[in-house]
């Protein structure tokens, strides 16, 4: 016996209507257009800075002055903190201290809770940053623990942590473990830049 076939489905284009064959190639999605990202704001620094210290940020002293516009470094080596704090007198008294004071200070030796107020009472109510140590003796961690202690008594102190900026880093320090490399000084330096814009 004969076997019928289904008929095919046809479709019907009525006249006068495009046909248009199927595309073969896979659909494309065109992302939205993106905006640019926004320019970084500039950097604001303080427009007067004076910069005291001992030898670790004499070694990055010309760096300082190249990055940081109108800052004054007076960075001595071996310096002692009492020593530090008759020259922020003396600049006080001479009227050559900036509107923002950086110190740091402690590579030598340890500082009393008395100096320290003494230091910050020589810069008067100006903005003072003070920077914490980084040196491989046994005054590091007093160092430190008095200038973390010494900011709270101080409202106008704020504090920039090189020690911690620094911990993890041997390449930034030569072999004394203290006083800074090439790349050190870039660490230092803008570490300096950030604090200081913020």
């Amino acid at each position: 016996a004969a076997t019928s076939t289904p008929a095919a489905d046809i479709t019907i284009i009525p006249p006068g209507v495009a046909v248009t064959a199927p595309s073969t190639e896979a659909p494309t999605t065109v992302p939205p257009p993106t905006e640019p990202p926004p320019p970084s704001p500039p950097v604001t620094l303080p427009s007067s800075i004076t910069a005291i210290g001992d030898s670790v940020m004499a070694g990055a002293a010309n760096s300082m002055r190249r990055s940081i516009p109108g800052i004054v470094v007076d960075a001595v080596k071996s310096r002692q903190f009492n020593e530090a704090i008759e020259q922020a007198l003396a600049l006080a008294n001479f009227g050559t201290l900036g509107n923002v004071v950086v110190v740091h200070l402690g590579t030598n030796g340890p500082f009393s809770d008395r100096q320290f107020d003494q230091m910050v009472d020589a810069l008067g109510m100006r903005k003072v940053y003070v920077v914490t140590t980084m040196v491989p003796r046994p005054w590091q961690d007093v160092v430190n623990t008095r200038i973390y202690a010494g900011a709270t008594r101080h409202p106008n102190v704020k504090i920039i942590d090189w020690r911690a900026n620094a911990d993890g880093h041997p390449d930034y320090f030569v072999e004394d473990g203290t006083h800074l490399t090439t790349e050190g000084i870039k660490a230092y330096v803008t570490m300096l830049l950030i604090n200081l814009a913020g």
